[in-house]
């Protein structure tokens, strides 16, 4: 038998007669695969290659018309883009806060907003009840990450159209409109850095309306897609995208646009004051009171997942494509029947640990695939089919040298570039565990 206790992992014989209390695995970073709540299931017949492959790859079950649970695979996706959108967000200077899941409707017919409520009068309302009298107070920037729901009359697609999906709000508010605009832009950057570099997603930014939201300026952040949830316009001559069926300046003359379908995983607006002159968000004295300028952001978190599993996956090879940054694990490790109750799992998961937790990953997670009904090949599929991209294999190679200086298979892809799992070598711990940590 093994077991793992805090950040030193030891492996006990049962032959030994070594009695130990089973260890609360919830509160580790190392997870075996045979006690994950994950079996399998058909996937449903549609036309989104998200939906079928999440649900086949038990990372979501329906649970009723638009709804879903996330079960412990995709909870662990989402919550680590979770944490890639806040860590941004928090290096801008935003706080998080969390507010009721519902309020008072006189907030909302403050707004003339009770047929169409969303989250602005609530956060308004909390920042005009504390006062803030100095200027260094500002910008000020809140958000919070929380499911929200609608009514949705024809939910398909699963995450990407749903009556029930977690989103992450941020709300700014100024002293000037100048103020609101720089903050826009800081904003804007951050989501920027969100989507291309930390997720590596090739998005599009496009003027939009600013619907029931109101305000001056308003841009959303599309992905092309297939399944025609939304549509951008792009223009043949220089290639600027712009959203379909909006009013535009022509950027080239003479020149045609051409349709692409696309789905929306962002939106940014400014709003300017009509939601602080409404609930009295106000900076100044008594006298000299002036409204804050108020800019607000979301991004669909469920409906990113989705979104990019989409964008990664072709009919021809269906498989989930995740970024390192999202993947369930941040390894997998795979020992063969003879090795799995040999100390040099613990010590490879050990190793991986502390050489995979950095500044922006300090709690990485290692899972070993202890299902030994399963051969070794049919578990590097397994890790590969739920999108993980590292996979050390402890095979006929560690076997042969256990004894001298073991040496592990390194399997890798490039999920940028949607690649298999493919076998790199085997190495010694050292190499392998820096090998593996420099596959990204």
């Amino acid at each position: 038998m093994q077991t793992y206790r805090g950040s030193k992992r030891v492996a006990v014989r049962a032959e030994r007669g070594v009695e130990v209390d089973e260890p609360d695995l919830a509160k580790m970073s190392v997870v075996k695969a045979s006690r994950l709540l994950a079996v399998p299931c058909a996937p449903p017949k549609t036309k989104s290659l998200s939906l079928q492959l999440l649900v086949a790859n038990a990372f979501i079950q329906q649970s009723a018309a638009g709804m879903f649970s996330l079960l412990p695979l995709g909870q662990r996706v989402i919550s680590r883009l979770t944490a890639v959108i806040e860590r941004e967000l928090d290096g801008i200077g935003a706080q998080k806060v969390s507010m009721p899941f519902l309020g008072a409707k006189e907030l909302w017919e403050r707004t003339g907003s009770q047929s169409q409520p969303t989250a602005e009068e609530m956060v308004t309302d909390l920042v005009g009840s504390h006062s803030r009298p100095s200027k260094a107070a500002y910008p000020l920037l809140i958000y919070q990450t929380t499911d929200k729901f609608r009514d949705e009359m024809n939910p398909r697609f699963g995450l990407l159209r749903g009556r029930s999906f977690l989103m992450n709000d941020l709300y700014s508010f100024d002293l000037r409109e100048e103020g609101a605009r720089e903050t826009y832009s800081s904003v804007s950057d951050a989501y920027d850095r969100i989507l291309r570099e930390r997720l590596g997603l090739e998005v599009y930014k496009v003027r939009a309306d600013s619907g029931v939201h109101g305000g001056t300026l308003s841009h959303e952040y599309h992905m092309k897609n297939g399944l025609e949830e939304d549509a951008m316009e792009v223009c043949t001559s220089c290639d600027t995208y712009y959203k379909a069926d909006e009013p535009s300046e022509e950027c080239c003359e003479g020149a045609r646009r051409r349709r692409v379908s696309s789905i929306e995983v962002a939106h940014t607006f400014i709003l300017g004051t009509r939601y602080a002159e409404a609930l009295n968000a106000w900076h100044g004295t008594t006298s000299e009171k002036l409204p804050l300028h108020m800019c607000c952001f979301g991004i669909g978190v469920t409906r990113l997942v989705a979104a990019l599993i989409e964008a990664r996956t072709t009919v021809k090879e269906p498989r989930i494509h995740l970024p390192t940054a999202i993947q369930p694990f941040d390894a997998v490790v795979i020992p063969s029947k003879s090795l799995a109750s040999s100390p040099l799992v613990g010590e490879m998961a050990d190793a991986l640990l502390e050489q995979l937790a950095t500044r922006e990953n300090p709690n990485p997670s290692v899972l070993i695939d202890d299902r030994l009904d399963l051969s070794i090949g049919r578990r590097v599929q397994a890790a590969q089919a739920i999108g993980q991209s590292r996979v050390v294999v402890l095979g006929k190679e560690t076997e042969k040298t256990r004894d001298t200086t073991p040496l592990y298979e390194l399997w890798t892809a490039a999920p940028e570039r949607s690649e298999k799992l493919q076998q790199r070598g085997t190495f010694d711990l050292p190499q392998t565990v820096q090998r593996l940590a420099a596959s990204v």
